[in-house]
């Protein structure tokens, strides 16, 4: 399996967001993907109907803030 490179630096404060995601995919000949996305540690789950619909809700989900900071 190939090394994945990424130009995303990290956070050096260890502060991420894990997401959980179950997905469907809609037809086998489709890329169309479908499921539900749950933000660990919150509890939060979202459904999503498309892989641009699962982008939206990740990206414009509020910062969540664990133990007061």
């Amino acid at each position: 399996m190939p090394t994945i490179e990424s130009d995303i630096s990290i956070d050096p404060a260890g502060r991420f967001e894990y997401f959980m995601l179950r997905v469907v995919r809609r037809e086998q000949s489709s890329p169309s993907i479908a499921g539900q996305v749950e933000r660990l540690g919150t509890g939060e789950k979202r459904r999503f109907e498309s892989g641009r619909e699962l982008l939206a809700l990740v990206t414009g989900w509020p910062a969540a803030t664990f133990g007061g900071g």
